[in-house]
């Protein structure tokens, strides 16, 4: 049971105000000398749409004087029936605002199309797919051979906007199929493996499917007259070193090809180090803290740098809908 001491708000105008019987006792200057006063053992932050870099500094102020810390969901998340207050995520406060985000591009871009998803229910797909649907697009087909995969991302979306596929896009005839029924106009290609030190061991079924799956999806996409299709790369494709890194490359360069042969316009994306993503490091290390053991880094001088699924997904769609075709957009992964 929680017994509120007070509101903490910004807006020094408020101060003394009295909401439900409880008083504002100050702005978030004074959080310190209002925990000192009225014994505060928890606070909740409830701001909506708190950046990364404010949240960081709450939390280190309240945790230097021995505070918890929650979060409540955004407004938007209370609609959806998201009611539960929760503790801080490292997602939390690595949130920062898009820079230069056009959504009224983005809409145009999306509104009405046509939409297919390979890998659709892998992390970065599945966010597509998800962020997709708020711009109303005709249809999506989200496309993945993944059944488990598939069957949880419909569970999740349902809606009657999305229809799921199961079906592997290495095979031509499933993919010339799959063409002929869905008519995409934009084709998000996000299928593909990524585990660098597994793929070392794989070398030829990485190549058949990074590469293979690209050019079958690049000569469907022009023999359809697809608008517009967008290849999930990796910042690993700059002077690669790792057998993955390679195969983004070469599918970096396969539809570059295509795009001066094509009236399709195509482009890719690279990403860095995407927080939750299947295959990201970060769950790595955060069980080696938890359980006490040494945390593998490549070299201590090494510098990362993340950015959050939604985020990255954001500026995909963004690079998608400015790309005129041949174009590699790299993403700003920000402050490392």
């Amino acid at each position: 049971l929680y017994s509120p001491v007070g509101f903490i708000d910004d807006n020094s105008t408020k101060r003394g105000a009295i909401i439900q019987g409880v008083r504002v006792l100050g702005t978030v200057g004074d959080i310190e000398s209002v925990a000192e006063t009225e014994n505060v053992e928890e606070v909740v932050i409830a701001i909506a749409g708190i950046d990364g870099e404010k949240l960081r500094m709450l939390v280190k102020r309240c945790r230097q004087r021995g505070i918890v810390c929650r979060i409540l969901p955004s407004f938007s998340r209370l609609l959806e029936m998201d009611h539960e207050m929760r503790d801080i995520e490292l997602s939390d406060l690595m949130r920062r605002a898009p820079k230069d985000l056009d959504i009224a591009e983005i809409q145009k871009y999306v509104c009405g199309k046509n939409v297919l998803v390979t890998g659709a229910a892998g992390s970065i797909g599945s966010e597509i797919v998800r962020q997709c649907l708020r711009f109303s697009p005709n249809v999506i087909a989200a496309v993945d051979q993944s059944e488990f995969g598939l069957y949880s991302l419909k569970e999740e979306l349902g809606h009657e906007s999305v229809k799921y596929v199961l079906g592997d896009v290495k095979q031509e005839e499933f993919v010339d199929c799959l063409m002929k029924c869905h008519r995409p106009d934009i084709i998000f290609h996000a299928a593909a493996y990524k585990h660098v030190p597994l793929l070392e061991e794989n070398v030829s079924e990485a190549i058949r499917n990074n590469i293979g799956c690209t050019k079958i999806m690049a000569f469907a996409a022009d023999k359809y007259n697809v608008k517009s299709f967008v290849l999930i790369s990796t910042d690993k494709a700059v002077k690669p070193s790792s057998i993955m890194g390679a195969t983004k490359r070469i599918c970096e360069l396969l539809i570059q090809n295509f795009n001066r042969l094509s009236n399709t316009e195509f482009v890719a994306v690279r990403f860095g180090n995407v927080l939750g993503s299947s295959g990201s490091v970060v769950p790595k290390f955060m069980q080696q803290i938890k359980s006490g053991k040494p945390v593998t880094v490549t070299h201590p001088d090494a510098t990362r740098y993340f950015m959050l699924i939604d985020e990255a997904v954001q500026l995909v769609l963004q690079a998608a809908a400015i790309g005129r075709g041949g174009e590699i957009f790299i993403l700003d992964m920000g402050m490392p």
